[in-house]
């Protein structure tokens, strides 16, 4: 409900200190909370709650993995809508990347931030696309399907480390 959440799976810090969760196994919804923990801004269509699934701009159905830019623009993976959401740090609306074939579940972009490209694993593609910040075009694929090394059976998770290798996390 718009007081509790209901397995969260995703948070980030901003450098004010704020918070940013994507709760979206149980409600639908992205919260921002001050260094405090003082409730500032929920993105989403209501209240909260697994039947409070939308598809306009910021509402979701299941977002899921969060990251953030240099310019802490936020990316939102908005997994069962099958795009990314854009956010400004006040959690405004700016814009989203979307195609049928994609099914994002995770994001990453490096630490740095300012290289103009992101990561997100698309399931069940098992594959890990590298995109554009700026317009969401795929500038590189990655991956497999399968249990050998580059394989993946369920890529659940991402990051990127300062020296630019990617990693991805296998939920199998």
């Amino acid at each position: 409900d718009a007081t509790h959440f209901n397995l969260p799976n995703g948070m980030l810090v901003l450098r004010n200190g704020n918070i940013v969760v994507t709760d979206g196994y149980g409600n639908n919804r992205v919260v921002m909370f001050d260094k405090d923990g003082k409730f500032l801004k929920q993105v989403g269509k209501g209240d909260g709650g697994p039947t409070d699934k939308g598809h306009g701009p910021g509402e979701f159905a299941q977002p899921h993995k969060l990251a953030v830019d240099a310019e802490e623009n936020i990316y939102v993976v908005d997994r069962q809508n099958r795009r990314i959401q854009v956010f400004d740090r006040d959690l405004n609306y700016l814009r989203h990347y979307g195609r049928d074939e994609w099914v994002p579940w995770a994001i990453a972009i490096s630490r740095k931030g300012d290289e103009g490209y992101g990561f997100f694993a698309d399931h069940p593609n098992e594959e890990i696309k590298q995109f554009s910040l700026k317009d969401g075009s795929v500038l590189a694929t990655f991956g497999s399907p399968g249990l050998q090394p580059g394989q993946f059976v369920s890529l659940h998770g991402l990051a990127v480390d300062s020296q630019g290798n990617v990693y991805g996390a296998d939920t199998f």
